[in-house]
């Protein structure tokens, strides 16, 4: 570290980035080294405190793979861009800032001990350098995302039923693997009782978020013209889910925290795109 801010060439910002014996390539979805990639996005993104593009599965035959991930993903993105505090930072993928002419983290930055580091090390960062009020010291990108073994995530994945009715085989892949942030428990915790919403409301929330059409319907919004598919699902059920909000009398935890709604409203969106895409791509 001392070489590097010696060295006289004028490095803007200097990161640690972490990673793990799982991860296969360091090239990002559009191919490009992943350290080239995420110097620009931090530029762009003004130098967040945490940054990350998470991970993605090396590319398979089978269409679930890539339903399940693209799933976990997605919401992933919907969470981020309203409040970058309720997604996980994964281990084999997050860059952390060094603070100018550190040579290390503050003291009491840490990974903790035990699962769930990711989490430790973004409250211990939170801690050390302020909550984040503006949204802004933290980023996820998953254009910057590497390939990951991930073993245990695609036995999970594909171990859901090959067949049967869509909509079935849909919540299975969306509930395959624990650590994705479209299974409707793990979506509760990082964002309902992140904001301390009371147990009552955030089931019906939660159902409401997590509702998914029939067959029937699914067929219907897989024959749109793409035009009309996105006019629906932007505006049209945007709609229709604040009403159903307001009917059940589940509005309180949103006027009072507005990111909230921003948040139910993208992973509902980002859910639904994806049945609908789902519903493109399995066997019948």
């Amino acid at each position: 570290m001392k070489a590097l801010y010696a060295d006289g060439k004028g490095y803007e910002r200097v990161y640690f980035h972490t990673g793990d014996a799982d991860v296969i390539s360091l090239r990002t979805p559009e191919a490009k080294p992943l350290f080239d990639a995420a110097a620009d996005r931090l530029r762009e993104e003004n130098w967040p405190d945490l940054f990350s593009g998470g991970y993605r599965l090396p590319a398979g035959g089978d269409p679930r793979m890539d339903i399940a991930t693209a799933m976990d993903r997605d919401v992933r993105v919907a969470m981020a861009k309203a409040d970058p505090r309720t997604v996980y930072f994964p281990e084999p993928n997050t860059f952390i800032k060094l603070l100018d002419g550190l040579t290390h983290l503050e003291d009491g930055v840490t990974f903790g001990t035990g699962a769930q580091e990711g989490d430790a090390l973004a409250k211990s960062l939170g801690m050390a350098r302020g909550e984040d009020k503006d949204n802004k010291v933290r980023v996820f990108a998953p254009d910057c995302s590497v390939v990951t073994d991930g073993e245990r995530l695609v036995k999970a994945i594909l171990d859901t039923p090959g067949t049967g009715a869509v909509r079935d085989r849909v919540i299975a892949l969306r509930q395959s693997y624990t650590q994705s942030h479209a299974r409707r428990e793990e979506w509760r915790k990082r964002v309902l009782d992140f904001y301390e919403v009371e147990p009552a409301a955030a089931l019906g929330l939660s159902d409401l978020v997590f509702a998914v059409p029939d067959d029937t319907r699914l067929a219907e919004l897989a024959g749109m013209e793409p035009a009309s598919f996105e006019q629906y699902v932007s505006k049209d059920r945007r709609a229709e889910l604040l009403t159903s909000i307001k009917d059940q009398n589940l509005g309180a935890p949103l006027r009072a925290q507005p990111l909230l709604g921003a948040i139910i409203n993208g992973t509902h969106q980002a859910l639904l795109r994806n049945y609908v895409e789902a519903y493109r791509r399995l066997p019948r």
